[in-house]
């Protein structure tokens, strides 16, 4: 999100996707990639209706021009807003709370439990509006016969979910104090060790995410769209910039496959 290179854009987005195929099962994601070509070719598209900047005018819409710069920058931001909410979707279903409460639970604790909470409501709050829908809509007191009662018909189930995590935020809350959450000194178990291969993994990134920031702040791999498409950077110091990200993009992804054929083979 940091940059305009396209280049950067390609290799996480289709990294991201690889690793939510790896994570999450190919045929369930089926939908969510249609949905993602979707909700790409939709910016794509809108983007040069809205954005007119560009010299390069291919034709008229409306008397608006729609423009070459203007159509590549929509398919590029498409493409990095669409990679961020894959590895988002990635994120909350492998970064489990144990694991954060490992990682920042001992530094900040308050913190480490407002983060485990947060990435387990939202799941949850999926869950129960969808277990709302459906009980109002066993019991047949759903009407969607039109736009308007439909919308009213989702409200209502809305408040309903409002008013259950409410609820659930209550018990929480008293049933954490009393496993004394506001103590101090409190320990907690973790079953996480830091071996060699994760100081391996752990240099690559470093030493990748540094050279990144160096070729960032350089310019080596600089670009713009507007108003003039500048030319994709393929110097030496650029194609080590980006070497440098599919590192960092296609590590969680070997991980993934080492640790699997690791994993069958001791069986």
């Amino acid at each position: 999100m940091l940059t305009l290179n396209p280049v950067f854009a390609a290799l996480s987005l289709i990294a991201a996707l690889i690793l939510r195929l790896i994570v999450q099962g190919g045929r369930p994601q089926i939908k969510a990639i249609l949905r993602a070509a979707l909700f790409m070719a939709l910016i794509t598209v809108l983007n040069p209706v809205f954005s007119h900047h560009g010299v390069t005018v291919l034709f008229f819409l409306n008397d608006l021009p729609i423009t070459r710069e203007a159509i590549l920058y929509g398919a590029y931001m498409s493409a990095a807003i669409m990679a961020v909410v894959l590895w988002c979707g990635v994120l909350s279903s492998c970064m489990t709370s144990d694991k954060v409460i490992h990682l920042v639970g001992r530094a900040f604790p308050h913190l480490a439990v407002l983060i485990s909470l947060t990435l387990r409501f939202i799941p949850l709050f999926k869950e129960r509006f969808k277990g709302i829908i459906d009980a109002q809509r066993a019991a047949g007191v759903n009407d969607e016969t039109t736009m308007i009662k439909k919308l009213s018909f989702y409200i209502k189930a809305f408040s309903a979910l409002v008013t259950m995590i409410l609820e659930d935020s209550i018990d929480t809350s008293d049933s954490m104090k009393a496993r004394g959450i506001t103590l101090s000194g409190r320990t907690s178990y973790s079953d996480f060790s830091f071996h060699f291969d994760d100081a391996v993994v752990l240099a690559l990134v470093l030493s990748s995410a540094a050279y990144l920031m160096i070729s960032g702040a350089a310019g080596f791999v600089d670009l713009s769209f507007y108003p003039v498409i500048t030319p994709l950077p393929v110097s030496v110091k650029a194609l080590a910039a980006y070497a440098a990200f599919g590192v960092i993009a296609f590590i969680p992804a070997a991980k993934e496959v080492i640790a699997w054929r690791h994993s069958r083979l001791r069986a």
